[in-house]
Parts: structure tokens; C-alpha cells; sequence
């Protein structure tokens, strides 16, 4: 899968003919596996290069998003080039990480796995960090997977995914969340690492006084979107089925307004307008709701925020 991102945040001085912004397309690779289709991942590279010079972009900056466990000689040198940002999905340690993350001969692929982060550790040029996803299996255990992976594997930047619903609800405690997030910080912290989540995102929401009003949106403010056959494009890159996402690039270049379609109302659910939380999330996006199938919070969702905000009244280091 492939996803895009446009940037025009950077000012620049420019004639008074030309736009006083500088475009910056962001091209991020992931799974399944991208790097089963290396070849893919080539063409697509040089023909973005192609595109940019054709329509002015000034950059084109590119991630990957692998399990680490296939990187061969030519594709490393292929990131390296391109100057990649390589995010490693990381489940947690040997045990957890091998459930999920084998070989085609059923064997644990965590040995592989270790010796390839070494290689683009190592690489000069690369931008390498960690992608975590709280699950079942690893909730009780954050703050363990994380010293893990600054300790063994050497990844000081962590970036935690926030938890997607499955089967119309979230599958993790929000509130146990909510602490594990904060206590994985700490031990990041303590490490000379990075972590960033959700728990982060709140804290910004917190200091601008504006809630989190897009489905998925970048730090830097820029927009994810999934690029899908059929000359379409999905504005959430989570969803790929909700109507409401879906367009042509045809009617996106027609009516750019349509990429306000992620932003979502302010407190949609009346019970929003009475929580503490609302100044953080402003109440479930479209996504969410589409994805839990009704107008109720998540219940775990709320608890989650809820506790968020606890975190941020008692401990205000991520509050300016």
C-alpha cells in the first residue's frame, strides 16, 4: 500500500507570478510487506521523481514502513539514494514479536530481523525508527517493549500507532493505555529515546486549545491520503470503503475543497459536550464512527482520552 502527503506549510520568497509556498509530497510504503514488491517500490520512486519535476514539487520525501525481515543488498542501497525514513513495525520482544512476525518455513524471524535493523542503523543517510501498535498481546508490557527496543536494537525514535477497531470496537483498555503510553514515555526518555503516540497529539491538542479535528493528520499538518486503483484516492488512508473518503483525482483537482471531507464535527455525539476529554478529541471522527457502525463513543475510546487528560493535570511536562 501506498499513501501520500502534501505539505505547503514552508513559506519561501518567491516572485509576485509565484506561489509563496514551497510543495512537498511525502511518499510512505507499507504493508502487507512493501518490500515483497521491491520492484514496485523502484518504479514507483522514479516515476514520482518524474511527476515532481513535471509539476513543480520541490521534494519528494519517502518512508517505508517493514517488518525488517527482508532487506537485501540492492534494496538497501535504494533507500540510502533516496535518503528513506525507515519505520520498523516492532510487536515487542522475542516471543511476542515472533508470533506474528515468521519466515515462509514457519520459523521465528527474530534473529533476521535484528541483523537487518543493524544494517540500516548502520546505513548512513537513513532516518530509522521503531513502529509500535499496542495489542492484546503487548498491553502490560509497553514500557518493556520500548526499553527493548532502544536497549537491543538500537531504535531511539518510537512511534506508537493508535489502536484501530476490529470488529466495531477498540480492543485494548483505554485506560490502561492511557498509563502504559505514559510510562513507556518515561522510559524512552530515560534511554536518550523518542516516543511518540497519542498520548502526544493530546498534549499539542491541549496547548493550542484546538481538538484533533482529522481522521489522520501529520505533525507537520500535512494530510495522509491512500492511493487506490481506479485513479482513486481515499482522504482517510485507514479507510478505504466509506464513500464519503472517495474521489477521482479528477474531482479532487476540480473542487480541492473536497480534502476538508477528514475534518470532522466538534463534539457530533450530544454527550461529547459534557466530557473533559472534548478539548482533546473533539468527539469520534467520521473514520470512527463509520468503523464502530453507530453514533455511541467507543467506551474504551473515551476512557482512553479521559485518562489522557488525568495524565496531563498531574504531570504537565508535555503541557506548555
Amino acid at each position: 500500500m501506498i499513501t501520500a502527503a502534501t505539505d505547503t506549510t514552508r513559506p519561501v520568497t518567491r516572485s509576485a507570478t509565484e506561489p509563496n509556498y514551497v510543495i512537498v509530497h511525502t511518499i510512505q510504503w507499507f504493508g502487507g510487506e512493501p518490500t515483497i514488491r521491491f520492484d514496485l517500490m523502484q518504479y514507483g520512486d522514479q516515476l514520482a521523481d518524474t511527476l515532481a519535476t513535471r509539476y513543480g514539487v520541490a521534494r519528494v520525501r519517502r518512508t517505508v514502513v517493514t517488518n525488517g525481515a527482508r532487506l537485501t543488498d540492492e534494496a538497501l542501497d535504494h533507500f540510502v539514494a533516496y535518503e528513506y525514513g525507515v519505520g520498523i513495525s516492532i510487536d515487542g520482544p522475542p516471543g511476542i514479536n515472533s508470533a506474528h512476525r515468521l519466515l515462509l518455513g514457519g520459523q521465528p524471524a527474530d534473529d533476521r530481523i535484528r541483523r537487518n535493523v543493524a544494517r540500516f542503523v548502520e546505513a548512513e543517510g537513513l532516518h530509522v525508527g521503531c513502529n509500535l501498535t499496542p495489542t492484546a498481546a503487548n498491553i502490560g508490557r509497553l514500557a518493556e517493549t520500548v526499553r527493548w527496543i532502544i536497549d537491543d536494537l538500537g531504535l531511539t525514535f518510537i512511534y506508537v500507532n493508535t489502536p484501530i477497531p476490529t470488529a466495531g470496537q477498540w480492543q485494548v483498555n483505554g485506560n490502561e493505555l492511557a498509563r502504559e503510553l505514559y510510562e513507556a514515555r518515561l522510559a524512552a526518555l530515560g534511554r536518550g529515546g523518542m516516543l511518540f503516540s497519542v498520548l502526544d497529539r493530546a498534549f499539542q491538542a491541549l496547548d493550542t486549545r484546538r481538538p484533533m479535528l482529522f481522521d489522520h493528520i501529520q505533525g507537520d499538518r500535512s494530510l495522509n491520503a491512500a492511493l487506490l486503483p481506479g485513479n482513486r484516492v481515499s482522504l482517510c488512508d485507514i479507510n478505504f470503503t466509506e464513500p464519503s473518503f472517495l474521489h477521482t483525482l479528477d474531482e479532487l483537482r476540480a473542487d480541492p475543497g473536497r480534502l476538508a471531507g477528514v475534518a470532522k464535527k466538534v463534539a457530533p455525539i450530544p454527550e461529547c459536550g459534557d466530557c473533559p476529554a472534548l478539548a482533546i478529541c473533539g468527539g469520534p471522527s467520521r473514520n470512527e464512527q463509520a468503523l464502530i457502525g453507530g453514533t455511541t463513543p467507543d467506551p474504551e475510546m473515551c476512557a482512553f482520552y479521559t485518562s489522557t487528560v488525568e495524565i496531563a493535570v498531574w504531570d504537565n511536562m508535555g503541557v506548555q
